[in-house]
């Protein structure tokens, strides 16, 4: 394909990214457990009576929970026919859908958005999210588990097209005939955009990103393309594609616009399509089908050169909602955050205690941390273990220990654990425990006896016999100043005239 097609097809992708804005307009609310038909913030209603009862130009807030259940998923799909609605997510958010009346669990029509800030569908469908002319989604996480299911699927609306995924993770886990992230055209001139996502297939035949032109509709001049941004595309099993375009005929082309993407298989149907800067790696996931977040071994980390990176990153933040690395992003809906430990210095020092603290962070989600600590940088101690998340900004923590020696020097180290079991030490320090008390008796001659009482307590000593003369003022005192003695003892004293 020509450079001058080329620059066309991105600039159409970037126009495909920058999505009408919502007009501001009352809310409507939604809960695991709303009732009634009000669907405000202080009285949510069903999800089902959010999406029936919301007005265009709306705003639909899915509250955080689990909305149905594996053993017992919601049988209404997430659908409204009011036109530009933004379904804004929580990232606590679960949606467990098997839809009784389509075969798509979530439908997406009329310029309406989902944003995710992380919201799971989980989806028994099918279909996991449709997308229906210009339409998007941003950070949302979808999941299929039927066979020949689509975790997100792009069609045309009449004459509209040009749906787009941002930030987010499609995967079909199935034993046969998954799609991650697909574009169902039935004439030239289909449009869907992928960027800085994650298109997941499992089982035979599988597609990880794809698009097929089938012909179907007739019309339209230029080929139906799925355009591929700063993404992971990945399908395992035999006679599976991690990227494919299919067609009909030399009439009805598909293709495939691929800028840094991380894939290792793929095939272009009778069009040339574009693979620019390509990364040619598996992605290797934590947990393949369960947690799709990056290894922190991955080569995918920082994968995508600077010299390489074709366009601005469009997507400034990350699924899980951390910010892109603007300079060396890694491909995919999951930005790798580089885990923080420091070690702070101690506080609450005692004779055989001490409060070990530290800033914390995750490279992602809820991972633990503990405080090593010893009378040398091998430790040999710790803390129990806590819990700490990726906060922004970082988390301090704290821990007391006892036990310890007086006197004596101390070192320490934070310790965290990210979900992937990356290990991130922090700086060592070190503190001092106290000394034992004693009573280092004081000069306390031409003292009245009040002050003379005030030096003693401040040194761990008492005022014992007291021998009064005429006078207020101490002329002797037993034992002389300088002597070390047991903490508390007393200290006799003779009381005459100032001299």
């Amino acid at each position: 394909m020509s450079g001058k097609r080329s620059a066309t097809v991105i600039i159409t992708l970037l126009s495909l990214l920058a999505f009408p804005a919502a007009a501001s307009a009352a809310d409507t609310w939604a809960s695991p457990g709303g009732t009634g038909s009000a669907c405000t913030e202080a009285n949510p209603c069903s999800l089902f009576m959010a999406s029936q009862t919301v007005t265009p130009e709306q705003d639909v807030h899915i509250g955080s929970g689990n909305y149905g259940s594996p053993a017992s998923p919601l049988t209404d799909r997430l659908y409204t026919t009011a036109d530009r609605v933004h379904f804004i997510g929580h990232p606590d958010a679960n949606l467990y859908i098997d839809s009784s009346s389509t075969d798509s669990s979530v439908s997406l029509t009329d310029y309406q958005q989902i944003r995710g800030n992380g919201m799971k569908i989980h989806s028994f469908d099918l279909q996991g999210v449709t997308l229906y002319g210009q339409t998007q989604i941003d950070r949302l996480w979808v999941r299929t588990t039927l066979n020949d299911s689509t975790a997100c699927a792009i069609y045309r609306l009449s004459a509209v097209t040009g749906a787009s995924i941002l930030s987010s993770l499609c995967a079909a886990n199935t034993s046969n005939g998954g799609r991650g992230i697909f574009l169902y055209a039935n004439q030239n001139d289909d449009r869907g955009g992928v960027h800085g996502s994650t298109g997941i297939a499992t089982g035979t035949n599988s597609v990880g990103i794809g698009v097929e032109n089938t012909g179907i509709g007739g019309g339209g001049s230029e080929p139906s393309f799925i355009a591929i941004y700063h993404s992971i595309a990945n399908a395992s099993g035999p006679g599976s594609l991690d990227i494919s375009s299919q067609n009909d005929s030399a009439l009805n082309k598909a293709c495939v616009i691929a800028l840094n993407v991380a894939s290792v298989t793929g095939a272009n149907g009778q069009c040339a399509g574009v693979d620019n800067n390509p990364i040619r790696q598996s992605p290797d996931f934590v947990s393949p089908g369960i947690d799709f977040h990056l290894k922190a071994d991955s080569a995918l980390i920082d994968g995508i050169n600077p010299v390489g990176l074709l366009g601005p990153i469009q997507t400034a933040f990350d699924l899980d909602g951390y910010p892109r690395d603007p300079l060396n992003p890694d491909p995919g809906a999951y930005e790798r955050q580089a885990p923080l430990a420091t070690t702070l210095p101690a506080t609450g020092l005692g004779l055989t205690g001490a409060t070990l603290n530290a800033e914390a962070q995750t490279s992602y989600g809820t991972g633990s941390y503990l405080v090593e600590y010893g009378l040398t940088t091998s430790y040999g101690d710790s803390t129990p273990p806590g819990t700490v998340g990726r906060a922004l900004p970082a988390e301090k923590v704290s821990q007391t220990i006892t036990g310890l020696a007086p006197g004596t020097t101390y070192h320490a180290r934070v310790v965290i654990t990210s979900p992937d079991g990356d290990v991130t030490t922090g700086n060592d320090i070190t503190f001092r425990t106290t000394e034992n008390a004693v009573c280092r008796v004081p000069e306390i001659k031409g003292l009245k006896l009040t002050k003379a009482k005030k030096r003693l307590k401040k040194a761990n000593c008492r005022i014992g016999k007291v021998k009064r003369r005429s006078g207020k003022f101490v002329r002797k005192q037993s034992p002389k100043a300088g002597k070390v003695l047991k903490s508390g003892s007393r200290v006799k004293v003779t009381i005459g005239p100032k001299r």
